[in-house]
């Protein structure tokens, strides 16, 4: 019996390309090679602009990388639509979704709802993904009814009047992707919190000066230089 939770054995198509930070690094190649030509005069300049671009992504991608090999769980349940082929092919994790891919459907059927509540009450899935810009209708349901959160894991695709008039970048959004899927992955605990708090003190970073997103970028560097964040470790938290 097909539903709407299951991959379907249909070609999946998804124009969301850059969800895997690596095509997203083809892209601004293929961007910066173009410049070049049209622009001689400033191909230094485009060539810097994009190398500095594309170390701060290969930076991310790295972190995505840390967090799934240390990961409790490599499944992601989305109660919303699904634009992240290329992500979870990138990092081989895999899904549950309200909805195939970008359907254009409004409602999810009740066999779809009832069987991804069933799937985050048994395997503890403490996270409830929805899209950016949703009405996140279907994943509050899911989180109500299994006493979860919901957190947002962004396509990167669209943007509210607020945040394109604050400069957000694809690479300050997948930086807030990073804090989704630690959580969604590792089930960040007060444990982890204090861990962080400790290893920012022993490196001499002053905690209260720093934003969570900035802790939470150097925090596996951090703890791998530590020698802290092991596999006894993460059971325990």
């Amino acid at each position: 019996e097909d539903s709407d939770h299951e991959h379907s054995s249909e070609i999946e198509y998804d124009e969301h390309v850059w969800t895997s930070p690596k095509n997203a690094i083809k892209i601004i190649e293929k961007i910066e090679s173009v410049l070049c030509e049209l622009d001689e005069e400033k191909q230094e300049t485009y060539k810097k602009n994009a190398e500095e671009y594309i170390s701060e992504i290969n930076d991310i991608d790295a972190q995505i990388r840390n967090i799934v090999k240390h990961a409790k769980r490599k499944t992601l349940v989305f109660g919303d639509r699904f634009p992240f082929k290329y992500f979870v092919e990138e990092y081989g994790l895999d899904y549950k979704a309200a909805f195939p891919g970008c359907s254009d459907e409004m409602e999810p059927s009740a066999d779809t709802i009832s069987y991804l509540i069933n799937f985050i009450k048994k395997e503890n899935i403490p996270v409830v993904l929805h899209v950016e810009l949703s009405n996140e209708k279907v994943a509050n349901t899911l989180a109500e009814e299994t006493k979860t959160k919901t957190m947002c894991l962004n396509a990167v695709h669209n943007v509210n009047q607020q945040d394109f008039e604050k400069g957000v970048t694809y690479v300050s959004l997948m930086r807030e992707n990073i804090k989704t899927c630690l959580e969604n992955m590792i089930a960040v605990s007060k444990k982890y919190i204090e861990l962080q708090k400790i290893i920012a003190l022993n490196y001499g970073i002053d905690c209260n000066t720093l934003n969570q997103t900035q802790l939470w970028d150097n925090f596996f560097t951090l703890a791998s230089e530590s020698q802290i964040l092991t596999p006894s470790f993460l059971k325990q938290s």
